[in-house]
């Protein structure tokens, strides 16, 4: 949960990241950290039909989908360095679109908010610049062979993001919804440095 002076931000569809620790943090081991990239993953996997938005500050952030057997070392583990995620650069100035290594220039209006539409069955992931409107911004139909979960990739020191509003789920024809399952807060033993 997020603290604003004496009070508890009690919203479970909001969290944030941002990239303010100590130089050499110290963590315990963990297997899913990532050890070359300040990236993080939910908790969850995400399958059926999903929404969800980030709202970036600062320099620039990856937002992505990716499979949770991603390589956690090197360089191959950054968000859409490999064939496992994809992911859109968000840097002050543009977007590019990542995956398997290669990247994608999109030339739109700069946002700092980007809503992620995942369809699995029909291997649908589509990124959205959000303001007023949604302006598409990259489309990508491929066939998902595993669950993906979100994730976030500050690579900028002084840059954040936050999860926006409700995130919605509907698996298959039954209607049910759930929301994006990230940890209440995102606290530095959380960050997958």
């Amino acid at each position: 949960m997020e603290q604003k002076g004496d009070q508890m931000n009690q919203n479970p569809f909001s969290c944030s990241i941002c990239q303010d620790l100590p130089k050499d943090p110290s963590y315990s081991s963990h297997p899913g950290r990532f050890t070359s990239w300040w990236q993080v993953l939910s908790r969850e996997s995400l399958t059926g039909r999903c929404y969800w938005e980030v709202e970036w500050r600062g320099r620039g952030a990856y937002i992505a989908a990716s499979c949770k057997n991603i390589s956690r070392a090197g360089n191959e583990c950054g968000f859409g360095r490999n064939d496992k995620s994809w992911a859109l650069d968000c840097h002050q100035n543009s977007f590019t679109f990542w995956y398997n290594n290669t990247a994608t220039s999109i030339s739109v209006p700069q946002s700092c908010r980007v809503g992620v539409y995942l369809d699995h069955r029909a291997g649908l992931l589509s990124f959205y610049s959000v303001s007023k409107t949604l302006t598409l911004l990259h489309r990508v139909q491929t066939r998902f062979t595993q669950p993906l979960h979100a994730g976030v990739w500050l690579y900028i020191c002084g840059s954040s993001a936050e999860f926006k509003g409700s995130t919605s789920c509907v698996e298959g024809v039954s209607g049910s919804s759930c929301r994006l399952p990230f940890p209440e807060s995102f606290a530095p033993n959380c960050l997958l440095a």
